[in-house]
C-alpha cells in the first residue's frame, strides 16, 4: 500500500541523521533524512532540459562578460509611409499599447521637443520596428561626417540629422554622436537631449508674451519675469518699481529715442542747487534723421534772370536736442540759373514747430548759413540763411538762403532753431 505524508512537523533544521515521521493511516513510521536523498551541495542538483522542472540557478549559470548596451523600444509606423533605418523619430500618437512615431523636424515644438531616438531598422507602413532610445546604432551611413562629430536634429530634413548645430529659431535636439566614420558601418552612440525654451528654465516665468517686452529679475519670487514696459507708446526703464518712472520712447518710423522723466521726483530723492525743494526733470528728445529727399515747392528769386532747371536732386536731414533743432538743406539742379539771388525753401512738415516770437510774415526767426554756388567747389562767397514766419494760420515757416546775383545751380544751409515741443511729432 502507497503512503504519503499528511503532516510535517515545524523543523528548523535538518541534518543527516534527523528523523522525519510518516503517518500511513493509524500507524506511523519513522525515516532519516539521510534516506530521503535530498541534495546538500550544487554539484548534485541536475537540470534534464524541461523547463520549470528544475527552477534552480548556479553562479556558473550568472553572465559576468556580457551587459547590456542598448535602450530599445518598440514602436509603430502608421505615417502612410516607410521608415528607413537612422530615421529621427518623435512620438505623434498611440495605437493600442504602442507609441507611433513619425520622423522628428526641428521646425516646431510639436516636431521636435518629444524626439524618441532612431530608428534600428525599416519598419513599413502599419508595421511594427524597433527604435534605439540610448546606445549603440550600428549599420548606417556615417561617411559624410568624422569620428566624434555631435549631431543635431536636422531643421530642414524631416527624420534627418546634421552636424551643424541649430540656431534660433530652429529647435535645438541633440540626438547623438558619431562613433565610426563609415559608408554601411557606420556607428552612432544615441543620445537624445531637447534643448529648452526659454519659458522651460525653472527660473524664468513667462506668460502671455508680447512685443517690446523685457526680462526682469524679481527679487521677490527670485524669478525671471517678462514686464510690459511699453505704456501709451513711452518705453518704462523701471516699470517695476513703485514711484517715479524713467521713460525712454522708440519711434520705429524715423528711428529715434526719446528719454524722460514723466512724474514729479521727490524732493528727498533729487536735489536741485542745494535745496530739498520738489523738482521735475527736464523732457529731453534726442533725434537723428538720416537724409531725405527734399520735396517741398522751392521758390526761386532771380534779378531779372532764370532760375536753374533740369533734373534735381534735393535732400536734407535733421535731429533734435532736448528743444534745439537742427536742420541741413542741399539743393541741386543739372542746369545753373542766371541772375540767381536766393531759393525759399519751406520748413518740412516732418519739423517741430518752431518758438513763435513774433506772428507777422516775413518776421525772422533765427539765421543760420547759407551758401549759393554753380558746383561741388567750396565758394568763396558766403550769403546767409533765415529761417522766417511763411504763414500765420496755419503756422508754417519757410528757410530763404540768398546770395549776391549769380549763376547757380545748388544751395547749402544749415539752420538751428528752438521749439517748444519736446514730445515726438
Amino acid at each position: 500500500m502507497d503512503s504519503k505524508i499528511t503532516d510535517l512537523t515545524l523543523v528548523t533544521a535538518l541534518t543527516a541523521n534527523d528523523v522525519l515521521p510518516i503517518v500511513n493511516g493509524g500507524s506511523t513510521k519513522k525515516v532519516k533524512v539521510s534516506q530521503l536523498g535530498i541534495p546538500t551541495q550544487t554539484s548534485q542538483l541536475t537540470n534534464n532540459g524541461a523547463d520549470g522542472a528544475n527552477p534552480f540557478i548556479t553562479a556558473s549559470d550568472i553572465p559576468t562578460t556580457g551587459q547590456a548596451g542598448t535602450l530599445i523600444r518598440e514602436v509603430k509606423n502608421m505615417t502612410g509611409l516607410t521608415l528607413v533605418k537612422g530615421t529621427v523619430v518623435y512620438i505623434s500618437g498611440a495605437n493600442g499599447n504602442k507609441p507611433l512615431v513619425s520622423k522628428a523636424l526641428a521646425t516646431t515644438e510639436a516636431t521636435s521637443a518629444r524626439t524618441f531616438g532612431l530608428l534600428q531598422s525599416n519598419i513599413l507602413n502599419n508595421g511594427l520596428g524597433y527604435c534605439v532610445i540610448i546606445g549603440d546604432l550600428t549599420g548606417v551611413n556615417t561617411s559624410s561626417f568624422a569620428d566624434g562629430d555631435q549631431l543635431y536634429l536636422s531643421g530642414t530634413t524631416a527624420g534627418a540629422y546634421t552636424n551643424v548645430k541649430t540656431l534660433a529659431p530652429t529647435h535645438l535636439v541633440y540626438v547623438g554622436k558619431v562613433t565610426r566614420s563609415h559608408p554601411t558601418l557606420g556607428q552612432i552612440e544615441v543620445g537624445v537631449q531637447n534643448g529648452y525654451e526659454l519659458e522651460e528654465i525653472h527660473d524664468v516665468a513667462i506668460s502671455n508674451p508680447v512685443l517690446g517686452q523685457v526680462l526682469s529679475y524679481d527679487d521677490t519670487s527670485g524669478l525671471w519675469i517678462n514686464y510690459p514696459i511699453i505704456n501709451d507708446g513711452f518705453v518704462d526703464i523701471n516699470n517695476t518699481w513703485s514711484g517715479d518712472y524713467l521713460f525712454t520712447q522708440f519711434e520705429t518710423t524715423n528711428n529715434y529715442f526719446n528719454s524722460y522723466q514723466r512724474l514729479a521726483i521727490s524732493g528727498n530723492a533729487f536735489r536741485v542747487n542745494n535745496t530739498t525743494s520738489e523738482t521735475y526733470a527736464q523732457n529731453a528728445v534726442f533725434k537723428n534723421y538720416n537724409v531725405a529727399g527734399y520735396t517741398e515747392t522751392i521758390t526761386v528769386t532771380t534779378a531779372t534772370g532764370s532760375p536753374p532747371s533740369s533734373t534735381t536732386s534735393h535732400l536734407y536731414t535733421w535731429g533734435q536736442v532736448g528743444n534745439l533743432v537742427t536742420i541741413t538743406i542741399q539743393l541741386s539742379w543739372a542746369n545753373a540759373g542766371t541772375n540767381v539771388t536766393g531759393f525759399i525753401c519751406p520748413l518740412p512738415s516732418a519739423l517741430p514747430i518752431p518758438n513763435n516770437p513774433s506772428a507777422t510774415i516775413g518776421v525772422v526767426h533765427s539765421y543760420g548759413t547759407g551758401v549759393l554756388s554753380a558746383n561741388t567747389s567750396a565758394s568763396a562767397t558766403v550769403g546767409s540763411a533765415a529761417l522766417r514766419v511763411k504763414t500765420v494760420t496755419p503756422q508754417s515757416y519757410e528757410i530763404y538762403i540768398q546770395q549776391t546775383a549769380g549763376s547757380y545751380s545748388r544751395g547749402y544751409a544749415t539752420i538751428q532753431y528752438f521749439t517748444t515741443i519736446v514730445t515726438p511729432v
